[in-house]
């Protein structure tokens, strides 16, 4: 029995605790929120590296400045977010922390030298490191390891610097309905709807929906019909 929340858990509830109506829009807005709470294993690491002292390691303390800075999110636009996610996934392995799986300094060292090699520097926006790939297409993604917005890449750069989504979000569907009983439907796939056939115009059509953190309506719709006007 898994006694631990992880931080979609913990992000979910912020969310919906927040409003007790919710909206479409709001619905979206939740479901691809890209944010770490200050209990997860992302702030965990970020709060262990505060506590280091690296006066007298300045490529370390620049590592650390950078940690610090961190927004909190695996946005696109986050320039702190490559270093303390790939970070954070060397020093634990798993959702529930039972301690670190490697030393978070270690961690945090081998991350830095990763980002120096392939890009020169440790301010390098997420969106420049996280990545989906289908075919020929190749497009810039946000979310991260345990976000809402779940995008797994792996714990370390591939040869050119970057990650490729293998696991997290896929087929998303948004079932609505309205007091008089009438269904609306909307989904989204990662690639579309003919996984298997390469030579399909479907094979790859919804990528850039699903990049764009949207969906598109179903094509049918339900509208309920009952004989004495009741929904019963």
């Amino acid at each position: 029995m898994e006694k631990h929340l992880t931080n979609r858990a913990l992000r979910a509830l912020a969310l919906f605790d927040a409003d007790p109506a919710i909206s479409h829009e709001d619905i979206l807005r939740i479901k691809y929120d890209q944010s770490y709470a200050p209990t997860s294993n992302m702030v965990r690491f970020v709060k262990y590296i505060e506590r280091l002292d690296f006066r007298d390691d300045p490529f370390m303390a620049k590592a650390q400045d950078v940690v610090l800075s961190w927004d909190n999110t695996a946005e696109p636009e986050s320039t702190a977010a490559a270093l303390i996610i790939l970070s954070t996934l060397k020093a634990i392995h798993g959702f529930a922390f039972n301690g670190w799986d490697m030393d978070p300094a270690l961690a945090l060292r081998q991350t830095a030298d990763e980002l120096i090699a392939h890009h020169g520097g440790l301010q390098v926006p997420w969106g420049a490191i996280n990545k989906i790939r289908r075919g020929s297409q190749r497009m810039t993604l946000g979310g991260g390891p345990d976000a809402l917005r779940a995008v797994y890449g792996g714990r370390s750069l591939g040869e050119d610097g970057t990650l490729d989504a293998m696991a997290g979000d896929s087929y998303i569907q948004l079932v609505e309905w309205d007091q008089e009983g009438a269904v609306r439907s909307f989904s989204v796939h990662q690639f579309g709807s003919a996984t298997l056939d390469q030579g399909s115009p479907h094979y790859a059509d919804q990528l850039p929906i699903f990049v764009a953190e949207r969906f598109r309506p179903d094509v049918f719709q339900f509208e309920p019909h009952f004989s004495d006007g009741s929904m019963n």
